[in-house]
């Protein structure tokens, strides 16, 4: 992890139809459990501002984008 980015890769093209549904029922599991509760830091309109605030240092969770905002 480096300046607040994680980065995990996974091939789920070389993955069994097994693995894949296995996988989507320890992830809905996961989920359900509520073993999930990201923090959001920030919530803002563009990506360009997105990247400037996370590139600043000074958000603390997850950084969010909202057209709408």
């Amino acid at each position: 992890m480096q300046r607040g980015y994680n980065f995990r890769f996974l091939l789920v093209y070389t993955m069994s139809e097994e693995a894949h549904r296995l996988a989507v029922r320890e992830v809905a599991a996961f989920l359900t459990a509520g073993a999930y509760s990201p923090v959001i830091g920030l919530e803002l309109p563009r990506i360009v501002e997105a990247h400037e605030a996370q590139d600043s240092g000074k958000i603390i969770g997850k950084t969010l984008l909202d057209p709408s905002a």
